[in-house]
């Protein structure tokens, strides 16, 4: 590559936030110009644990990523009673107060978390696993055009609201009112001019895919009104007895990650699938189970626990081993500089938070040895001490004691 773009054009030029994403992971996949990739943290949870240790194994072992996999029993977080409301405590250094550990990284370093939910519920604040620092609810987005904005188009310069709503409407697309930039870093990329196009391209796709989920989403509403209104109907999955958009809208909100993390507008994400409410039901289209039945009533309690409940969490363990696998197969494998951590709020279906399920893909630059399963008998708080002091230096969670045999 003849290195034709300068650090002073590349910052006159990226005046769009999605054209300097497509940018930085050109950049970053060839190590062109002296870019480094970093390391990343994503935590994904789904609500109401799991049957089994040797179910879930064999889920892990089903989706081809047990080598890149640790699965780590005995883990548990601290809080005051059951399960109920424990979420709130996941991911917080200090049980029952502050807030979890991306506004401590924030308040410490800067660092903006991407923090994304699937049927959230703002009125079971206990249910969330995102604090801020009072320990209130943080600012958790449930909307995929919101959270697309939060990392593409934050430095768009977009002056004329009719512009913006031509992008929203699926007239534009996200690049249309700046041609003249992309055409002028292209041409400065020499041979990653291709490249650059195909990660610009990606963004593109990824918007339209919001606005067509917004459409699925809308259409679904008018037919089946959901049974709890939400800020942002035309957005957000039906909540109670039919979630329609679910498992598109996992697709969505897991790209929007995927492309965060490899585009380099994010190093710490979060997306919580789902919350313990008892009324989510999962007979969405592109779901194991068919039946009825209410989730947590029907299948964590009741008679169709068996199969249905386990057919579930391997569900959610296959979209989250794919998630890693899309890291794994990039350019360069980011897979190996992160660590993709699965849990849950509740341990074996018990509303205990002991013994919860905890799967971690990646080695995290070498602090994580995979492929195996291990007697972790550590808290989460220690797991995000020691992963954290890894990524940043040890600048959160003062006075947590660090999770050893991770390495």
């Amino acid at each position: 590559m003849t290195r034709k773009v300068t650090r002073r054009q590349f910052a006159q030029y990226l005046r769009n936030g999605a054209i300097a994403a497509a940018f930085s992971k050109t950049i970053i996949s060839e190590q062109a110009l002296g870019a480094v990739p970093g390391k990343n943290l994503v935590i994904f949870s789904h609500p109401n644990g799991h049957k089994s240790w040797g179910l879930t194994q064999a889920a892990v072992n089903g989706t081809g990523m047990a080598s890149r996999a640790l699965l780590s029993e005995g883990m548990f977080y601290n809080t005051n009673g059951i399960s109920h409301g424990g979420a709130a405590n996941i991911l917080r250094f200090n049980a029952n107060q502050g807030g979890s550990f991306d506004i401590d990284l924030d308040q410490a370093m800067g660092i903006k978390t991407l923090r994304l939910a699937i049927d959230f519920n703002p009125n079971q604040n206990q249910d969330n696993m995102c604090r801020d620092a009072n320990g209130q609810l943080g600012r958790i987005v449930d909307n995929p055009q919101k959270a697309f904005d939060d990392l593409f188009s934050d430095a768009a310069v977009i002056t004329d609201p009719g512009m913006r709503q031509d992008i929203y409407a699926g007239k534009k697309s996200i690049i249309d009112h700046c041609l003249e930039d992309v055409r002028k870093i292209k041409s400065g990329l020499g041979s990653l001019g291709s490249l650059f196009d195909e990660n610009l391209q990606a963004l593109i796709e990824l918007q339209e895919q919001i606005l067509t989920l917004q459409s699925e989403a809308a259409e679904a509403a008018t037919q089946e009104p959901p049974a709890t209104q939400c800020a942002n109907p035309q957005i957000q999955i039906p909540n109670g007895p039919s979630p329609q958009n679910y498992n598109a809208y996992f697709d969505v909100m897991s790209e929007i990650i995927y492309q965060g993390i490899v585009c380099n507008r994010t190093q710490v994400a979060v997306l919580q699938m789902s919350n313990a409410q008892s009324d989510m039901v999962f007979n969405f289209p592109g779901s194991p189970v068919n039946s009825n039945a209410g989730f947590h009533g029907g299948l964590v309690h009741g008679t169709n626990r068996g199969n249905d409940y386990q057919q579930i969490v391997s569900w959610y363990i296959g979209k989250v081993a794919g998630f890693a696998n899309r890291l794994a197969m990039t350019t360069g494998d980011v897979l190996k500089d992160s660590a993709v951590v699965h849990l849950s709020e509740m341990g074996i279906a018990d509303h205990s938070t002991r013994d919860i399920p905890f799967i971690v893909y990646g080695e995290l630059g070498g602090a994580i040895q995979t492929g195996r399963r291990i007697q972790g008998n550590s808290s989460t708080s220690s797991f995000l001490k020691t992963v954290t002091d890894d990524m940043f230096g040890p600048v959160v969670g003062q006075g947590v004691t660090p999770m050893r045999g991770l390495a």
